[in-house]
């Protein structure tokens, strides 16, 4: 694993990890300059599929069903091998791509936001 960003989502006070498909999502909108971007994941308290629009300068995930918003940010954690749910082995050569083009992002975003001091890029100085 690498030592790079991790999206986070707050829920119940705590902060736990993004799905692989919206950290795909978030990461292609900072690689293509965007401030918004979605994504969809089966939600296995009601059983359905639920869609997630996130704002990146507001730093918050709404719910396009119900529009409850909850706080994002970006840590400091150890990011998991997004582009792929299986081993990093087994990674196909579009999930190789695709992890290198979210490891450029991060490097940009750093550059973009700076590290410390200020806003940064999680909204609370880093």
């Amino acid at each position: 694993m690498m030592s790079k960003a991790l999206w986070e989502y707050e829920e119940d006070g705590e902060w736990k990890p993004f799905t692989p498909e919206a950290i795909k999502a978030v990461a292609l909108a900072q690689l293509e300059h965007r401030t918004t971007a979605s994504s969809r994941f089966f939600n296995p308290r009601s059983k359905t599929h639920t869609n997630y629009d996130y704002d990146l300068s507001k730093m918050v995930q709404t719910n396009t069903a119900t529009k409850f918003e909850r706080k994002i940010r970006r840590s400091n954690a150890v990011a998991p091998n997004v582009g792929s749910s299986h081993s990093p082995a087994a990674a196909s050569t579009e999930d190789t791509q695709f992890q290198a083009a979210i490891n450029a992002s991060w490097g940009r975003a750093e550059q973009r936001w700076g590290r410390g001091g200020g806003k940064g890029i999680n909204g609370n100085g880093g």
